[in-house]
């Protein structure tokens, strides 16, 4: 049986760069980094990734304080990638060196969401970027080079900020592997972790874990970082049920194209929507080290488990959109390959961050959404402090400090109800609360699948009824 000082169970962004910072923190310590090669349907995989802050802005960051805080998690982890890659260089051949992309972003706004009354994510942003003093310029539609949509979906104004900017999530892995693999104390075992292991005293606190071809592993401490995989996981635990809050799976899909045949109309530059009411936005990402790659991206598939594969009409869709809103001339593009990943969703909508009291020695780093890439050199930089009781020594380390409290993993739903407003009607909350009987402050990530009848309301009831009870005491 092998036993780890550490074992984390996955091994895309976040399971990855807690290794990274843990060899850093504790060089003699025992990893294990456990996870299939193969990374199917991982989150990761899929994503672009934009390195963005202020383009995920909704109104929800001007009146709510949980979204603040995640908010400003996003804020002081934008600062700390610069170093974070020109460490992680250090330890790389030349011609496997990281790059960040070294143009910004464009968001648009386009009749698309005037026509649905969704503008005010855009005015969100705009004040966002004035409050922060954040560099950006208004930008006339016809200025924004590879931009051609359709009239029916033309852009009526558009933000340039030029520090929003992206990165390639494969090379980081790549490179991340890449030095985890020359490590003498870290072994990443190809495998998938199919049960936590914990002591059988009256307390029980982690052991180790089993993984698909029956071997056991122990280690004195387990990060969780499995991203919708967690939630099989976490099931196998001896928790009362409702005690930490479910994950669920945001299915998205991506192309990744080939845009030389585009000519001189090649995107060179981030570009995107607002996110829109119950989804992401629409983006498109160059390619940061081979620049004739581009990806496109949109749309957010709430399931209770994650669906294998795409379906067409999601495919079809997001064509359809990007060829309506950003330009015909799209068409143009290779298709390379088309991408599925599973974003970790709690049923709350905000992530899980630290240790488990109930369970000793075991952590929870998932639940991030699309956020996991752009925060993740400050959420592992949080984690491994815990784990090794080091000091904060950033600014962005002691700013955020008390903001994890906030999202710690045992706990009961943070309600909030900003995200129902704008496309729920007054009847349609009522029949939720009635349903639920609760009030039905969860967000519409949440409630749109059970209005659509894809979710049986009876299922979060279920869930809601047995979070009050496990933490009634």
């Amino acid at each position: 049986m092998m036993g780890f000082d550490y074992l984390i169970i996955g091994n895309a962004i976040l399971g990855l760069t807690t290794a990274y910072r843990l060899t850093q923190a504790d060089p003699q310590a025992k990893i294990g980094i456990i996870g299939p090669a193969s990374r199917t349907g991982s989150a990761t995989m899929a994503a672009g990734a934009m390195l963005g802050l202020f383009g995920e802005v909704t109104t929800a960051h001007e009146t709510n304080q949980y979204d603040q805080a995640n908010f400003q998690l996003a804020y002081h982890a934008q600062t700390l990638w610069p170093d974070f890659i020109a460490d992680l260089n250090t330890q790389l051949k030349s011609e496997d060196a990281v790059q960040i992309h070294p143009h910004g972003t464009f968001i648009l706004l386009n009749t698309q969401d005037t026509d649905h009354d969704d503008t005010a994510p855009y005015h969100a942003i705009l004040r966002a970027l004035q409050a922060h003093q954040e560099p950006h310029t208004n930008v006339a539609p016809q200025d924004i080079p590879g931009l051609h949509p359709e009239i029916a979906t033309h852009t009526t104004a558009s933000i340039y900020i030029p520090g929003e900017r992206s990165i390639n999530p494969r090379a980081v892995i790549r490179a991340l592997e890449t030095v985890l693999t020359q490590h003498p104390r870290v072994t990443q075992l190809n495998n998938t972790a199919v049960q936590l292991r914990t002591s059988t005293t009256d307390q029980p606190t982690i052991a180790g874990v089993t993984l698909d071809n029956g071997n056991q592993l122990d280690a004195a401490q387990v990060i969780l970082a499995a991203g919708v995989g967690s939630q099989d996981l976490i099931d196998t635990l001896p928790l009362p049920a409702g005690r930490i809050p479910p994950i669920l799976s945001g299915d998205g899909i991506s192309f990744l194209l080939d845009q030389r045949p585009l000519g001189t109309q090649q995107i060179q530059h981030v570009i995107r929507t607002p996110n829109r009411t119950g989804a992401c936005s629409l983006h498109l990402v160059p390619g940061a080290t081979r620049t004739h790659h581009l990806y496109l991206g949109a749309g957010n598939n709430m399931q209770w488990r994650t669906q294998p594969g795409a379906s067409l009409n999601h495919a079809a869709n997001m064509m359809h959109t990007g060829l309506r809103e950003i330009g015909t001339h799209l068409g143009k593009a290779q298709l390379l390959k088309l991408n599925q990943g599973s974003r970790p969703i709690t049923i709350d909508g905000y992530p899980l961050y630290g240790a488990c009291p109930s369970i000793p020695g075991l952590w929870l780093l998932t639940g991030t959404g699309r956020d996991g890439l752009q925060r993740s050199p400050l959420l592992s930089l949080h984690l491994v402090n815990k784990l090794t009781g080091t000091t904060p020594q950033s600014p962005a380390e002691q700013a955020t400090q008390a903001i994890f409290n906030t999202f710690a993993p045992e706990r009961l739903p943070i309600r909030t109800c900003h995200q129902a407003n704008s496309i729920l009607q007054p009847q349609q909350i009522t029949s939720l609360q009635a349903q639920l009987e609760t009030e039905p402050t969860l967000p519409i990530t949440t409630l749109l699948p059970i209005l659509q009848g894809r979710w049986p309301a009876d299922r979060v009831k279920h869930y809601l009824d047995a979070a009050r009870q496990a933490h009634a005491t």
